[in-house]
């Protein structure tokens, strides 16, 4: 028997079967659901005719297949996908078959009673879910609505009649009834299999129907979660599918989720691709079609965006209100499932502006003008759009501002700063989470790194200077600072526009005040953005579009970074347009008060720091100052050196570089220099040198800081610099002579101003030299400063006057503490003795009875303030009246005891270590250690029987202390700490012991030079 005869034999008996199964039935047909009514089926079998117009087809192609329940039907339809493959060369089926499976499917859709495969498989799920269905409302609908609540057996029958809808629209009946006309109308020619109809008609929606959109809208949310459901994408996508993606299983839109991720991968198809983003900005625009987020965050759009979510019908949103909803108020999500689906919302949108619905919205015309040409992705459109930022229309520069914002917050949403600088930030940041602007942070921690690329360089700086625009594009800074900014800067910006940059206004406002705010997350924010600023001129935005021509002019060959253009500018100060050289002045003085925002010198000095100030907190110039005070008593780095120097050279030219001389006299230049103030902007020393002219017309506290302030520039000494160049001629003469400046240390100069001669500086040197062979540099600088300031009135005297006037009067303003009010009163001292030994002369009187050997030697043992003749007269008579006692006593004591009269202990003396202290750097050897006081026990009834020493005189470790009583003085050595007999401090010293006997008490009195 023949192949062909074995054949139509089976088939005969399969048809005798079939016939007592419909002899067996119902005359009015199978209902397995009862939801539905009962149905005939298609041929008897459900399945296509075996003699029909696919017979050759079924022979050819299904010869194994058992006829009925749609077996038939599968098999030829599994053959039509074969042949739509490109490669496919074999037999095809004709068209009579093809339409005569399309009629058995379209029929079979029509009543779930007529597919038995269907009906069995989901007759208990209907029960359960759909069994309240009547009417018009189809079963299967119900079913795929619910399809996962479904039993497995239910949801694989379920799932291949989505395949057959998604194929051909005419087998999905709701759909076919809706759009039958529209479909004539707009997509007459299109073949309806591939689900070519559906596509022609999303391309026509505008046109169509509202029930056909509807419908439409609805087999796109069904088939959403399976890839093999979006037949277009899944037929482009195949190959890869299979290359990327093939151990991925299919369902919950992992597919898609996977070419998604690989779509940009060497090797991906351009033609997926491009179906790939078409379906991603689809389910952008409606959050319905991104299966994972409506299932990830289904509570939370009910407990956050319900509104949203009610405002939408059953057609395709355009506007993508529920996700934008999320990404609004993403803090407030309780998923952390849902928060990482929008998370990757955000970061999408911020690759590509066709995911970004409100954007390509409010754009669309001004993409289309500006950046036609700029194909999508990459985000290279947005990219576009920000560089051409000023023309764009208010709309558009509204929403791109808002989605700047929203794109601040991670790493994650800088779609291109990610991409070029992915090694930096394994290098540097890894393992670090990209939220809360961490890793861009750490990118701009590390921007000065060699490792870093150029294009990773450059992407950081990009995103620095955007962020320099508004404070709400700085992350860190706008939370940080919420609260500080409404309370000091609300109105920096006007009423500020939530929707346009605010041109940097709000971040001025922060940096000036920066000193009052008391938030410290908040400040640290602000310093920071100081710290980009004084980096790179374009981080700040104000001085940027000030500058912009005079960059251009003085300064376009300086490449941007590590401060260059602004040390440029500052070098070009007299070329500068007036409204750059106010912008650069201002960032300067900001400068002045934190070593930190100087780069040069924070680089050069970093090892000096660590090693002598690393316990100084910095802000208020205090580094700076520890740097300055070290820096004549240790060795620095020339680089260092350098730095400092510079900067000292700019604080004397311009005031308000000296941070602690700003706050002193901020109140003082306005009143006694306000014409010298008018010209501080020249850089020409003005109002310093008004300070010092004037220094006795100002505050104490500004009178004190000019002092200061003096002693730094003189300390820096450098020729022909304003304040300093009066004693040009004092240093050439009696410092440099034949040598070179460079000869000298830094301090050396003004020491030797000091001792008006080379020579002492000389002494000094050696004695330096011999006290760090010692190790013992503290205590030599200490006695240094100490032999600075000459006691004796005689010494001073022939020590300034050798310099001329003017440089006599700027180096007794630069002493410490009051030495210029002591040197007038040693005057007032000098006049007052002279008058007192012209009595003793007229009188007869011995030498020493009213004005004891010693009385020169103390400063206020006998003084006169001078400040009235009234006031003059009285201390005169005192001073007399005291002197005959002191020199009654005197004699007594002589002719009985042969004793040399007591020195008495100046009010100077007595506080000069306080002031020493004060004047010691922070952080120095000379730190305070108090100790019990001492007490000197004599015989009673002794002459020099000394009392319970007064307990505020302590001895001091490292500082020279007198023990007093009773107006005697017995000096301590500060090491040893007991009474000394001689002592000698740069060859200038005096020291007598008064007694020695067992009954009497041993005193030293020495002259201390301070």
């Amino acid at each position: 028997m023949s192949e062909g005869s074995r054949r139509k034999q089976q088939h005969f008996k399969i048809a005798c079967c079939v016939v007592l199964l419909c002899l067996a039935a119902p005359a009015s047909g199978q209902q397995v659901v009862p939801q539905e009514s009962a149905a005939k089926l298609a041929n008897s079998d459900g399945d296509v005719a075996t003699t029909g117009k696919c017979s050759s087809e079924i022979d050819a192609f299904c010869k194994d297949v058992t006829p009925g329940e749609g077996r038939l039907s599968k098999c030829l339809t599994d053959q039509f996908q074969e042949e739509m493959q490109d490669k496919y060369t074999g037999p095809r089926v004709s068209e009579a078959c093809h339409n005569e499976v399309d009629g058995f499917k379209e029929d079979r859709a029509s009543n779930i009673n007529k597919d038995l495969p269907l009906a069995r498989s989901c007759q208990h799920d209907v029960e359960k879910l759909c069994k309240d269905i009547r009417g018009d409302t189809n079963v299967l609908s119900c079913l795929r609505s619910k399809k996962e609540e479904l039993s497995s057996e239910c949801s694989d029958e379920v799932f291949e009649r989505q395949l057959d809808a998604a194929d051909d629209y005419r087998t999905d009946p709701a759909l076919f009834k809706a759009c039958e006309v529209d479909a004539k109308a707009n997509c007459r020619a299109v073949d309806e299999h591939g689900g070519r109809v559906q596509q022609c008609l999303e391309e026509h929606e505008a046109l169509l129907s509202w029930d056909c959109q509807e419908q439409l809208f609805r087999q796109q949310m069904e088939n959403a979660d399976d890839l093999r459901l979006s037949v277009r994408l899944f037929r482009k996508c195949l190959p890869d599918k299979k290359k990327f993606c093939k151990d991925v299983p299919p369902g919950n839109a992992r597919a898609k989720e996977c070419l998604e991720d690989h779509r940009e991968d060497p090797g991906f198809q351009p033609e997926c691709k491009e179906e790939i983003e078409k379906m991603m900005a689809a389910r952008a625009a409606d959050f319905r079609l991104d299966t994972q987020l409506r299932q990830l965050c289904a509570e939370d759009i009910r407990d956050i965006c319900a509104y949203e979510a009610d405002s939408l019908d059953m057609s395709a949103g355009m506007d993508a209100r529920v996700s934008q909803c999320l990404q609004d108020y993403k803090e407030d999500i309780k998923s952390p499932a849902c928060a990482k689906r929008v998370h990757k919302l955000i970061e999408l949108a911020s690759s590509d502006i066709r995911f970004d619905i409100p954007l390509a919205d409010a754009c669309h015309e001004d993409r289309v003008q500006f950046c036609g040409n700029t194909p999508p992705g990459s985000a290279r459109v947005i990219r576009c759009l920000q560089d051409r930022r000023e023309q764009l229309s208010t709309d558009c520069k509204a929403t791109l501002f808002d989605q700047e914002v929203r794109m601040a917050e991670s790493i994650d949403f800088q779609y291109k700063t990610k991409k070029a600088c992915s090694p930096e930030i394994k290098r540097f940041c890894p393992g670090m989470p990209g939220g809360h602007a961490r890793v861009i942070r750490c990118l701009q921690d590390h921007l000065s790194e060699a490792q870093f690329s150029t294009g990773c360089r450059s992407e950081v700086q990009r995103q620095q200077q955007n962020s320099a625009t508004d404070y709400r594009l700085n992350f860190r800074l706008a939370n940080a600072c919420h609260t500080t900014i409404a309370s000091k800067c609300s109105d920096a910006c006007g009423a500020i526009n939530l929707e346009q940059p605010c041109g940097g206004k709000v971040l001025r406002c922060l940096t000036d005040k920066l000193e009052e705010i008391t938030d410290e997350e908040c400040k640290k924010e602000v310093f920071y953005f100081e710290k980009m600023e004084v980096q790179d001129f374009r981080n700040d935005i104000m001085l940027a579009e000030a500058c912009r021509k005079d960059v251009d002019s003085v300064c376009a060959t300086i490449q941007p970074g590590e401060g260059r253009v602004h040390q440029c500018l500052r070098d070009n100060l007299e070329k500068l347009s007036d409204g750059c050289r106010k912008e650069e002045l201002a960032l300067r003085s900001a400068q002045s008060s934190n070593v930190e925002l100087m780069p040069n010198l924070a680089q050069a000095c970093a090892p000096e720091r660590a090693k002598h100030c690393a316990d100084v907190r910095s802000g208020k110039a205090r580094v700076f100052m520890c740097l300055l005070n070290k820096s004549d008593r240790v060795e620095f780095t020339p680089a260092c050196k350098k730095e400092l120097t510079a900067q000292e050279e700019r604080r004397v030219k311009d005031w308000r570089l000296d941070y602690d001389l700003r706050l002193a006299c901020k109140e003082d230049v306005p009143k006694v220099c306000a014409s010298a103030k008018a010209d501080q902007d020249k850089e020409n020393a003005a109002v310093f040198k008004c300070l010092v002219e004037k220094a006795d017309s100002t505050g104490a506290a500004c009178s004190q800081e000019t002092g200061r302030a003096v002693r730094n520039a003189l300390q820096f000494y450098a020729p022909r610099m304003p304040v300093t160049d009066i004693c040009d001629s004092d240093v050439m003469d009696k410092c440099l002579q034949n040598k070179g400046l460079d000869t000298y240390g830094i301090g050396q100069i003004r020491q030797c101003l000091l001792h008006a001669g080379a020579s002492d500086i000389a002494a000094a040197d050696e004695a330096r030299l011999v006290a760090e062979s010692q190790g013992n540099t503290t205590r030599h600088h200490r006695r240094l400063q100490q032999a600075s300031v000459p006691t004796e009135l005689g010494e001073k005297e022939q020590a300034l006057e050798k310099l001329s006037p003017g440089c006599k009067s700027l180096v007794l303003l630069a002493e410490p503490g009051d030495a210029y009010g002591a040197y007038q009163s040693l005057l007032s001292a000098g006049t007052v003795v002279g008058n007192m030994r012209k009595i003793e002369s007229n009188f007869g009187l011995r030498a020493g009875t009213l004005t004891p050997v010693a009385a020169t030697s103390g400063v206020s043992s006998l003084t006169i303030t001078g400040w009235t003749a009234t006031l003059g007269l009285l201390a005169l008579i005192a001073v007399i009246i005291v002197g005959g006692i002191y020199g009654y006593r005197r004699s007594r004591s002589v002719s009985q005891n042969g004793t040399m009269p007591f020195q008495p202990v100046s009010e100077q003396e007595q506080s000069l270590g306080s002031r020493r202290r004060e004047q010691e750097p922070q952080g120095g050897n000379a730190a305070a250690m108090p100790q019990a006081p001492q007490q000197i026990v004599a015989p009673t009834g002794s002459l020099c029987n000394v009392n319970k020493l007064d307990s505020t005189h302590a001895i001091q470790r490292d500082q020279p202390t007198g023990l007093h009583a009773h107006g005697v003085r017995v000096e301590v050595d500060d090491v040893a700490q007991e009474p000394i007999k001689e002592r000698m401090i740069s060859g200038k010293a005096r020291a007598l012991e008064i007694c020695s006997s067992a009954t009497a008490c041993s005193h030293a009195a020495a002259d201390v030079r301070r």
